[in-house]
């Protein structure tokens, strides 16, 4: 199959698809994708296989297996923001607390001299000629000119 889709693509290397290689192209090109899915799907069951025999029981494997993702999966120690580490139970659930305390606060009241000073940093891209035109009253001849 492989050897006939690259026949079928270099021989029609000079110019256009026939409608009947088109056909056949797109024909191959799906049973291609199929055998590729089919062959994929029996590599996934395979491995599942090979762990359904080895460790889906309560098996010392499984067990083992099982304490080795919780080992790797734990936070044994962190960085606290001050200095130092943290590594006991109750240091680390502190820590998360803490930060996940300051992550979802209440923002700061900022008030209205506060966002014109912060807004004054960033550059106009409407000189006072444009603003005029924008916020000048809308015209009815101007809207029904502008809606036909």
């Amino acid at each position: 199959m492989e050897s006939d889709l690259t026949d079928l693509i270099d021989d029609n290397k000079r110019g256009f698809l026939s409608v009947e290689a088109k056909l056949n192209l797109i024909e191959l090109e799906n049973k291609r994708a199929r055998i590729l899915k089919e062959r994929e799907e029996t590599w996934r069951l395979k491995s599942r296989t090979i762990w359904l025999k080895v460790g889906d029981e309560n098996t010392r494997y499984f067990q083992n297996f099982a304490k080795g993702r919780k080992a790797s999966n734990t936070i044994w120690k962190l960085p606290i923001p001050n200095g130092g580490i943290a590594k006991t139970f109750h240091q680390l659930s502190q820590l998360g607390i803490s930060h996940f305390q300051q992550r979802f606060k209440e923002p700061p009241v900022t008030n209205l001299a506060k966002i014109i000073q912060v807004a004054g940093h960033f550059p106009r891209f409407v000189d006072q000629e444009m603003a005029d035109e924008i916020t000048s009253p809308i015209i009815r001849d101007e809207l029904e000119g502008k809606l036909k």
